[in-house]
């Protein structure tokens, strides 16, 4: 997948979590996706 398709499913996916409300596993999930995407930045340098 490219950046851009990761962007919109992390986009739709924070977006579904924080409508609702769900603290916890938000949080899980922000973090999967911050080491989602540093590993992307560092394949795209």
């Amino acid at each position: 997948m490219r950046g851009g398709a990761w962007f919109a499913v992390a986009v739709i996916a924070v977006t579904v979590m924080m409508s609702r409300k769900a603290a916890q596993p938000f949080q899980m999930l922000r973090q999967e996706l911050q080491r989602d995407m540093d590993a992307i930045n560092e394949a795209a340098q």
